[in-house]
């Protein structure tokens, strides 16, 4: 099962048409997403795309950050600092997301998540 990034799904949105097929691939199975990529998707959308975004998102399975995953993003992001990786709290989160349900992350920054990469739950697309 998969946990889609924000900049995947922001590729998909424009129609790029790898990212169209590689969706639809994926979609054979139930797809996941984080609030926090629900948040992401948004605040970059234009006023005219809000609706359609939002009907896009209540096709996927949204996962809620709790206070659990929350807590154990903010030890994740703590330990991540003093390997040397200084990452956003919302890719952290994102990552504690796939770690937490034990599902693969697309992405296509997979440098973002160094955390994800020794657990095997991460799929760099495009490649």
């Amino acid at each position: 099962m998969h946990l889609l990034d924000t900049n995947f799904l922001v590729d998909y949105l424009f129609n790029k048409p790898e990212f169209i097929s590689k969706f639809k691939e994926l979609a054979e199975k139930e797809l996941y997403i984080s609030t926090i990529t629900s948040a992401e998707l948004l605040s970059g959308a234009k006023e005219h795309q809000i609706v359609s975004i939002n009907s896009f998102l209540d096709s996927l399975v949204v996962i809620p950050v709790t206070d659990s995953l929350a807590r154990k993003a903010g030890v994740t992001r703590a330990e991540l600092r003093k390997k040397g990786f200084k990452k956003p709290l919302a890719d952290v989160l994102i990552g504690q997301t796939a770690i937490e349900y034990s599902l693969i992350l697309i992405t296509g920054n997979p440098k973002d998540f160094p955390q994800l990469k020794e657990r095997k739950l991460l799929l760099a697309f495009p490649e």
